[in-house]
């Protein structure tokens, strides 16, 4: 048997609704990879197709710029560092893996 590292223990009693949000599928597609998908679609819409998109990609390439064209790069960074903290939601799909279990 192999031993955990710094005899770590695996988490236990999770929620079945949780534990299938995990292990589930829907026409043999995890749960997971659909989310993951959906994700990347909107990211990819809001990024491309919008207003909001193209100011972010301005304030990457030249904040300076950015700011002198009348974007409010501050509104924007805040934007981002929220939606990137959305990104603990991907902590929550991992733990639900079959292999947090």
């Amino acid at each position: 048997m192999k031993k955990a590292p710094n005899n770590s223990q695996p988490l236990a009693g999770y929620k079945q609704s949780f534990v299938q949000f995990g292990t589930g599928s829907f026409m043999g597609i995890s749960y997971l990879i659909i989310v993951a998908l959906l994700v990347m679609i909107f990211v990819f819409v809001l990024l491309n197709m919008t207003t909001l998109g193209k100011n972010i990609y301005a304030i990457g390439g030249n904040r300076e710029a950015a700011k002198v064209a009348g974007i409010n790069a501050f509104k924007i960074d805040m934007f981002v560092y929220m939606l990137s903290g959305a990104g603990g939601f991907a902590g929550c799909m991992l733990a639900a893996a079959p292999e947090a279990q």
